[in-house]
């Protein structure tokens, strides 16, 4: 590529302008086009970690489950609501 200071001709400095601006345009798009992977990213780790509080949330629930099931009689058999004199 030519230096900017052995440009003398309006032709070489409208290919040198013309380069720029593709430069330019190159950067942009490559810019972009980063941003979007970042945002896929940021979208698929935001969709994990819903994923990830829904099943700590089910596995909360079935331990609570289990031990009331558990304290309610000493038998795991999904009755819980009963008392223990039952």
């Amino acid at each position: 590529m030519t230096h900017p200071a052995e440009i003398t001709s309006v032709w070489d400095w409208q290919r040198f302008e013309a380069a720029l601006a593709g430069l330019r345009v190159g950067l942009d798009t490559l810019d972009d086009f980063i941003a979007g992977i970042h945002e896929a990213r940021d979208t698929w780790r935001d969709d994990q970690q819903e994923e990830r509080q829904q099943w700590t949330d089910i596995d909360e629930q079935t331990r609570r489950d289990t031990e009331l099931d558990w304290a309610s009689d000493g038998y795991l058999d999904g009755d819980y609501t009963r008392d223990v004199d039952e």
